[in-house]
């Protein structure tokens, strides 16, 4: 939990939601090829719309700032 409130703090909501999100992909694909389970179509739809969404989200533009940007020696200039 610590963990993951320390990347709350510096990453995206959007970004960080997408490694719980595939796992769903991952769990559906291993059932089906190492377990040899029955997947139903519905299942197989609902992975197609995670990759999708985490696709769409993965491809955006990250919407964090770094607050303190390395911009050259001009920076270092003013911090010293």
């Amino acid at each position: 939990m610590s963990s993951y409130m320390t990347a709350l703090s510096f990453a995206d909501l959007s970004y960080l939601c997408l490694r719980p999100a595939i796992s769903y992909v991952v769990m559906t694909t291993a059932l089906h090829l190492w377990l040899h389970e029955y997947v139903s179509p519905q299942r197989w739809a609902g992975v197609a719309f995670i990759v999708i969404g985490v696709g769409l989200v993965a491809g955006g533009p990250p919407r964090t700032e770094d607050p303190h940007p390395v911009s050259g020696s001009q920076d270092v200039r003013e911090h010293v």
